[in-house]
């Protein structure tokens, strides 16, 4: 399973490397743009069929819905990802369970 991203342009970013890593830094697999986020902001992994996204201790924070998040949290199609002030959703990831 591959992780995809849409940017608040529409563009769409697979997350073809395990972990896929977002930030400043010519190293990241993805480069947010902005001074607010931090050289290596937070990294998007698959383990099995779930997806994860983790904060790297960004200076400006990682949000899940809205929601800033501390070490390693599950992400699901839908959700909507900020890095700083940069803006993504998930477009394909994880499958949310119904009980």
């Amino acid at each position: 399973m591959k992780v995809v991203l849409e940017t608040e342009h529409g563009s769409k970013i697979i997350c073809d490397k395990n972990p896929f890593l977002l930030g400043r830094s010519k190293e990241c697999n993805y480069k947010l743009e902005g001074d607010k986020a931090s050289r290596k902001h937070a990294q998007i992994m698959v383990e099995g069929e779930q997806s994860y996204i983790e904060d790297l201790n960004s200076s400006n924070g990682t949000f899940v819905n809205m929601v800033q998040i501390k070490g390693k949290v599950e992400i699901f199609n839908g959700d909507l990802l900020r890095f700083a002030d940069v803006r993504m959703k998930v477009v394909a990831g994880s499958e949310k369970k119904l009980d």
